[in-house]
């Protein structure tokens, strides 16, 4: 990853190399807020009487907020700039973040739940349109040939806050309680926020209105359904059991909130090491359909031994656990970032200008497609979990997943 980033660097200018950096470092702390609640917040929310139903609705609610928001990120760039866009939506993620630590001073259930699931929507808010304005301004930095990399770092950025998210929550709440991690992250976004509006500055905000396109020239690009709901798919694997996975490491194993972090860090490793790596593979000739059938056949195998499914408990173990959410977060990588790169390939198959806005439009709808798998999974699971069929719930996606690919064919 180093080494990608070394030589995407050489290639800018001083003042894209300065952009570039602060495009990673956003990224990284919105993949984190992502994440830090996983370890810390359902034993919270628990020992006040909050079912997991309602604890899937509240992790799950940043999603719907993307669902609903991400669409206008595009027509946002190009009415006030991806400079200005960037700079309010980290401040909204980091006051979200930040707010949410103080939610350990409310002791009724209710009242948390509904408290939380606010600044959860608010937190959203300001996700749903970092990402959108990340991969544009990250794409239009580099030359076109390099665009895959680009786009695949800043992706893998994300998945490195992914990493980072459940470890430092974790390890921070054991020294200084659940508002500690929030506030840490929160504090950070915020001064990125101040940074990007302070210095922050993007050449390509003059190419953004350039030629705009439309939403239905877009959809209608050829083969961008099929990535859409390869996306969709992908994105709601790791969310199945994303509410219960700290309850279940401990009753199974009696891990504790640290090291429920460390177990959810192998997904997130293995997917943040793995993107730079299918972005080079894709920028070198492989086909984005070959990326998801590669990745979808690993997602597969995962599900099947995370749980494990019927017939398989006698490989329920720490290894094989951890071993599963590799090979999870290795076929994510191939699914999402091969999806995006594809999606950005078919508007240049269609002709249609390859600016911000453009860009914007693409990723905001990958974006959508993302979060949609990822709220129903989410929600699902939960529910899932408190119908005393945890886990096994996860082989149900198996079947429609393996026709849409058509492995019938092949």
């Amino acid at each position: 990853k180093l080494i990608l980033l070394d030589s995407l660097l050489q290639e800018m200018q001083r003042q894209d190399v300065f952009n570039f950096i602060l495009i990673c470092m956003c990224m990284i702390l919105t993949g984190a807020t992502y994440t830090s609640l996983s370890p810390i917040y359902p034993s919270q929310a628990v020992n006040r009487g909050v079912s997991v139903t309602r604890i899937g609705i509240v992790l799950g609610a940043g999603f719907v907020t993307t669902l609903v928001c991400a669409p206008t990120s595009g027509t946002m760039i190009g009415r006030f700039g991806a400079v200005t866009v960037m700079s309010v939506s980290s401040f909204l993620v980091g006051l979200g973040s930040l707010l949410f630590g103080f939610l350990i001073y409310i002791e009724d259930g209710t009242t948390f739940f509904w408290m939380s699931l606010l600044m959860k929507v608010l937190t959203g808010l300001g996700e749903s349109l970092i990402s959108p304005v990340a991969y544009s301004l990250g794409s239009q930095l580099v030359k076109e040939t390099n665009r895959g990399k680009a786009l695949a770092l800043v992706e893998s950025c994300f998945g490195v806050g992914m990493v980072v998210g459940p470890v430092l929550s974790g390890s921070l709440a054991r020294v200084g309680g659940f508002m500690l991690p929030l506030c840490t992250i929160g504090g950070s976004m915020l001064i990125i926020s101040f940074l990007a509006s302070l210095f922050m500055k993007a050449k390509e905000e003059r190419q953004a209105r350039q030629s705009p396109s439309g939403w239905e020239e877009v959809l209608l690009c050829p083969g961008m359904f099929l990535f859409l709901i390869s996306t969709a798919y992908s994105g709601s694997t790791p969310n199945w059991f994303s509410a219960a996975m700290e309850i279940h490491l401990n009753q199974q194993f009696g891990f504790d909130s640290k090291e429920t972090g460390l177990m959810l860090m192998s997904f997130s490793l293995a997917y943040s090491l793995t993107s730079p790596l299918v972005g080079t593979f894709l920028d070198q000739g492989l086909s984005a359909d070959a990326a998801n059938i590669v990745g979808s056949l690993a997602v597969i195998l995962s599900l099947l031994t995370l749980g494990p499914v019927p017939g398989l408990e006698w490989m329920e173990s720490v290894p094989v656990t951890a071993s599963s959410l590799v090979l999870q977060g290795i076929g994510n990588s191939f699914c999402l970032v091969g999806s995006l790169i594809g999606m950005v390939q078919a508007t240049k198959v269609a002709g249609l200008p390859q600016d911000d806005r453009t860009t914007g439009m693409v990723t905001s709808i990958w974006l959508v497609s993302l979060c949609s798998g990822s709220f129903l999974a989410s929600v699902a699971g939960g529910f899932a979990y408190d119908q005393m069929i945890i886990f096994y719930f996860c082989s149900l996606i198996l079947p429609s997943r393996t026709r849409r690919l058509g492995y019938e064919e092949i």
